[in-house]
C-alpha cells in the first residue's frame, strides 16, 4: 500500500511538473533591440506593437509558425517542446527575434577557470532558451558550488543583445575604422 501511495505521489508531483514546464514554454519573449518600434503578428494572429528598445511576452503554442515584421514576412520558425531543456532551463522563455538582429551567448565560468568563447547568434528567428540568465538579467559575481573533495568549475550562460553585450565588454569589439588602418 505504501509503495502504491508512493508511485501516486511520484505520479502526480511528475505530472504538475510536466504541465507547468509545458505552459512556461509557451511564454517567448517577442523582442526588439532596434531603434524604432515595430508592428509583429505572428501567423493569422493579431498584430502587436513593440517599442524600440523593448520586448513583450506572447503565447505561442508548438508547431510551426511564420512571422511578419510591418506586413512583411521575415521567416518561419518550428517551436519545439522540450522536457530536458524546460527542466535545465526552468522559467527561462524562448526568444523570438523578429528584426533578425545579433545577440551574443556568454559563457561565465564560476568556481575555477576555463577558457570558453562567447558565441555570436546571428540573425536566428527563434531561439529556444539554452541559457540561465535572460536578457535583461544581471549575472551574479560568484554562485554556491558544493561539490565533494576538490574544486569543480560550473559553466552558467547568459543571453545578450549584441549592442547591450558590446557596452559591457567594449574590449571584445574592434572599431571598423581601427581596423582598416
Amino acid at each position: 500500500m505504501r509503495i502504491l501511495m508512493a508511485f501516486v505521489v511520484v505520479a502526480i508531483v511528475a505530472g504538475a511538473a510536466y504541465f507547468y514546464t509545458k505552459f512556461q514554454f509557451n511564454t517567448v519573449i517577442v523582442d526588439n533591440p532596434t531603434d524604432a518600434e515595430i508592428s509583429v503578428k505572428i501567423d493569422s494572429g493579431e498584430e502587436f506593437k513593440i517599442a524600440a528598445k523593448a520586448s513583450v511576452k506572447q503565447k505561442i503554442a508548438d508547431g510551426e509558425h511564420e512571422v511578419f515584421v510591418n506586413g512583411e514576412s521575415v521567416g518561419k520558425f518550428d517551436k519545439k517542446y522540450s522536457m530536458d531543456a524546460a527542466l535545465s532551463y526552468f522559467g527561462k522563455s524562448a526568444i523570438l527575434n523578429p528584426t533578425l538582429d545579433y545577440y551574443v551567448l556568454e559563457y561565465i565560468p564560476y568556481g575555477g577557470t576555463t577558457n570558453l568563447e562567447d558565441r555570436l547568434i546571428e540573425g536566428q528567428l527563434y531561439m529556444a532558451p539554452e541559457w540561465n540568465f535572460g536578457l535583461d538579467e544581471t549575472t551574479p559575481d560568484s554562485i554556491t558550488v558544493r561539490s565533494r573533495g576538490g574544486s569543480k568549475t560550473i559553466v552558467k550562460k547568459k543571453i545578450w543583445r549584441i549592442e547591450d553585450y558590446a557596452k559591457e565588454y567594449p574590449e571584445n569589439f574592434v572599431d571598423d575604422e581601427d581596423s582598416a588602418e
